[in-house]
């Protein structure tokens, strides 16, 4: 009996080693790829949340797809490839006075698509504007993976020839990490008038 006692020992302590060894390489594993996320967050100048705590941060990079993460952050940074997103790419209606202007102005849509091999985002900006001046009435960003567009208030933007460049910055939010952003496009107006010509978004990177 003495010998098959000492067999169950040696497969009992064999066992508890092996589940040992597993549970190390899981805390190994997961240490590894919350360091690869970091590293990749500060080569793409990805910084915590404001208010967000370390704890919060880590979880949400540990749980995080590592390919998925580094393909939303290149098509961030770089634009990737953009496009108009729209078949209708003006949307104009009458809109009451602002109270710096003596005429009504018009408004109209602006749209954009920035796609890479995985990650994607639409972008749109309705603009107000007369011959002379435009200001941006809202820009918003749907993204996938899904993030949070906190746009900066924008200045009013002057026409010349018939053409206005428009800047927005702001800042994408992915859960508990953000990066600081810029949304370009333009609208041109036919000559002489303040009928639109065309207009789109041009990027939206970091």
């Amino acid at each position: 009996m003495g010998w098959v006692v000492c067999i169950l020992a040696l497969l009992m302590i064999s066992s508890c080693s092996n589940e040992a060894d597993l549970l190390l390489g899981k805390d190994m594993s997961k240490q590894e790829h919350l360091q690869k996320m970091k590293q990749l967050c500060a080569e793409y100048g990805w910084t915590p949340v404001e208010g967000a705590t370390q704890d919060e941060v880590d979880a949400f990079l540990l749980s995080a797809d590592y390919e998925l993460a580094k393909d939303f952050f290149e098509l961030i940074k770089n634009g990737g490839e953009t496009s108009d997103a729209s078949g209708q790419p003006e949307r104009p209606l009458q809109i009451t006075p602002l109270k710096t202007s003596q005429w009504g102005k018009t408004s109209s849509v602006l749209y954009g698509e920035h796609s890479s091999y995985i990650a994607d985002a639409v972008t749109t900006m309705i603009v107000r504007y007369n011959r002379d001046e435009l200001d941006v009435i809202e820009t918003t960003v749907r993204s996938n993976p899904a993030s949070t567009w906190l746009p900066n208030s924008s200045p009013t933007f002057k026409f010349k020839d018939n053409r206005c460049d428009i800047v927005v910055t702001g800042t994408i939010k992915w859960a508990f990490i953000s990066r600081k952003m810029t949304m370009k496009a333009y609208i041109v107006l036919q000559p002489h008038s303040e009928i639109y010509k065309e207009g789109k978004i041009t990027s939206f990177r970091g």
